[in-house]
C-alpha cells in the first residue's frame, strides 16, 4: 500500500509535533479495501460497508486499520467526487 499526506505540512518542524499526533510505519500486509465517494464527514459509511463484508465472510479484522483520503477539503473540487 502506499500513502503519504492529504494536506501540506510544508516548513513543519517534525519534532514540534507531539500528541495527539504521530507518524508510524506499517509492514506490508494484505487486508480488505473499499472505495468511498463523497464528503469525508461520511466516509464511515464505507467503513460500515466493508467490516459487514468481512464479518458475512466469516474472517477476523485485522489491525491496523487505515484510511486514505486521496482528496483534499482545500482543493476546491466537489465534495462529491473526493474518494477515500
Amino acid at each position: 500500500m502506499k500513502s503519504d499526506f492529504c494536506f501540506s505540512i510544508k516548513n513543519t518542524n517534525i519534532e514540534s509535533v507531539s500528541d495527539p499526533f504521530f507518524i508510524k510505519n506499517f509492514p506490508s500486509f494484505e487486508g480488505y479495501v473499499c472505495d468511498f465517494s463523497g464528503n469525508y464527514n461520511k466516509s464511515h459509511r464505507g467503513w460500515f460497508q466493508l467490516l459487514k463484508q468481512v464479518e458475512m465472510q466469516n474472517e477476523k479484522i485485522v489491525i491496523p486499520i487505515v484510511e486514505i483520503f486521496h482528496d483534499s477539503p482545500f482543493s476546491s473540487t466537489d465534495d462529491k467526487t473526493w474518494l477515500s
